[in-house]
Order: C-alpha cells, then structure tokens, then sequence
C-alpha cells in the first residue's frame, strides 16, 4: 500500500493534472472495487458500500473527483482506525 499512501499524499498536495490511471491506482490501493460503465466508472469500497463514487471516462480529471477521492479516503480511514479499538 505503500504508492497508494504517496498517492494519496499527492492527492492531498495537489488536485490538478490527475489521469484516470492513477485514480484508479490510488482507490485499487486502498481497497475500492471498480465497475465499469459505458461513461463512467464507479469506485464501490466492499467493506462500506456508502464509500462510493463516479468518475468519467476522460483521460484528465476534475479536481473535484479528486477532492471525492481524499474525502471518501480520509472517511475510509478514520472507520477502520474505530474498528480497530
């Protein structure tokens, strides 16, 4: 998990001049599950199917998927640090 946290670490830095490829890397890297859509593409956490989201097919990115990205990583986080205790 190790490049999924620098990842993430960049995700937090910076949101603009992200590729769907590393989206993908970085949400695979923490445990999302992909489905793939004609358009678009859903990113599903298996353990806490309420840590979703949509992104489009195009090769550069919104910021705000990015930001979607840092805030359901940030959530993903912090619910299995208090399942932890």
């Amino acid at each position: 998990m190790a490049s999924a946290d620098k990842l993430f670490e960049r995700a937090k830095r910076t949101k603009a001049g992200w590729r769907l490829d590393e989206l993908r890397r970085l949400y695979q890297g923490f445990g999302f599950d992909v489905e793939e859509g004609a358009k678009h593409i859903m990113f599903i956490h298996p353990e806490y199917p309420q840590l979703a989201a949509t992104v489009t097919r195009k090769r550069t990115l919104a910021v705000g998927y990015i930001s979607k990205a840092v805030e359901l990583i940030t959530s993903l986080k912090r619910l299995e640090a208090g399942r932890k205790r």
